[in-house]
């Protein structure tokens, strides 16, 4: 009943004027005394400009094809440069976008081109309009000299982990190699192993650094600050989706691809095997997005001799080597098919999905789609809204596997 108040709710509001989280509504106007007023400027007004990560450009973005709707699709997204910042006496929170210096902030996500259909998550934030924000500041200050942060919107989430907050490191690994000073790399509180393991490795090859973890009741306060905006433009919540809602720029899934997958295969010493897996990610329990006539899907896949897995329960080197040697991968659309990453070329994917999800090109850059079949099948949703339930026929997913896996 929560969920669907809050849905409803997240559906009528403007959120230039109120924030909807958890069902507690803030009114700026009803609670003046919750939260501080900051005035939103631009990251260049107060920070430097050490290293470009990527200069604005364009790039091209090739969804996936849409089983008896879309077949091939192509276009280019003009991607603004992303900066390793520098910034001084500043502060920032555990689970927030914002950089906060003394009565001004800077936000970036201001500046995505989904921005004015998307419902900001961060944690701390009260309401705003186009000038000014309320936030909740009332926290256990941790003075830091200086930093480092991966913290931010769902930097503890896995498929968000991946292409916002892991690339960070590796950017960012490169230009402390030139450098010889002590800094202290800030961390949310993570709690998937997967995400943890990964953050370890890359964390182990910078010189002369303290790790801190910080709590969501605390608020980092650093005389400098290193900071990447989010890797990656991603719409933190939205009640529908368009292809502008997820853009992962050429330099982070080239890193993915070329840097990270090959990196933790060699690590977990996987080796190609001459069985193949037919690999079936299991989606289950979920809130939201559910696919209704799961069981008769399940058994079809079951009959046609696939293994169920669910990857975020596995060892990295277990789910790693069972994607890496997966012939074919199919399943209703999770955080567990970013793993396509790992699979190698030939592979023949099929993505079970909602309408809404379709548009959701994020799993678009973990393969090259010349060297992989990719094909998302969709059915009714039951509701014009991203996270709908739906139904595909069996009939339609037996048509599409047989033209996917059988070619």
């Amino acid at each position: 009943m929560k969920k669907c108040i809050l849905k409803l709710l997240n559906k009528i509001v403007r959120k230039s004027t109120i924030y909807v989280d958890n069902l507690n509504i803030r009114f700026s106007e009803k609670l003046p005394e919750k939260g501080d007023l900051f005035t939103f400027i631009d990251a260049s007004s107060i920070g430097k400009k050490l290293m470009c990560i990527k200069p604005e450009n364009l790039e091209k973005v090739r969804p996936y094809p849409i089983y008896k709707a879309i077949k091939n699709i192509q276009f280019d997204v003009e991607y603004p440069a992303i900066y390793l910042m520098e910034y001084e006496n500043v502060s920032f929170f555990s689970n927030s976008d914002f950089i906060i210096s003394g009565n001004e902030v800077v936000w970036d996500k201001r500046n995505y081109p989904m921005f004015s259909k998307m419902f900001p998550q961060d944690k701390e934030l009260v309401n705003f309009d186009d000038n000014k924000v309320k936030i909740l500041i009332d926290k256990e200050t941790v003075n830091v000299e200086t930093a480092f942060s991966m913290c931010g919107v769902y930097a503890t989430v896995w498929s968000h982990f991946l292409v916002q907050y892991l690339p960070k490191l590796y950017f960012f690994l490169q230009y402390t190699e030139r450098k010889d000073e002590h800094l202290t790399i800030i961390l949310p509180e993570y709690s998937d192993s997967h995400v943890i393991e990964v953050v370890e490795h890359y964390t182990n090859k910078f010189k002369n650094t303290t790790i801190k973890t910080l709590n969501n009741n605390q608020i980092a306060t650093c005389k400098k600050l290193y900071y990447i905006e989010s890797t990656s433009m991603i719409s933190d919540h939205e009640t529908y989706e368009t292809y502008i809602d997820f853009f992962v720029p050429e330099c982070v899934s080239s890193f993915l691809k070329k840097v990270f997958a090959p990196d933790f295969i060699k690590l977990n010493n996987v080796l190609k095997k001459e069985q193949k897996n037919k690999l079936y990610v299991v989606r289950k329990n979920a809130e939201y997005r559910n696919l209704l006539n799961i069981e008769e899907i399940e058994n079809f896949f079951k009959a046609e001799g696939f293994l169920f897995v669910e990857p975020h329960l596995m060892s990295m080197k277990e789910k790693i080597e069972l994607f890496y040697n997966a012939s074919e991968v199919a399943g209703p659309y999770s955080a567990g098919f970013s793993n396509i990453q790992f699979c190698r070329p030939g592979t023949k994917i099929c993505l079970l999905t909602n309408i809404q999800r379709s548009f959701e090109t994020y799993l678009s850059y973990f393969v090259d789609l010349n060297e992989v079949t990719f094909v998302a099948v969709t059915g009714t949703d039951i509701e014009n809204d991203s996270q709908s339930s739906y139904t595909i026929p069996l009939n339609k997913v037996k048509q599409a596997y047989n033209s996917i896996f059988t070619k």
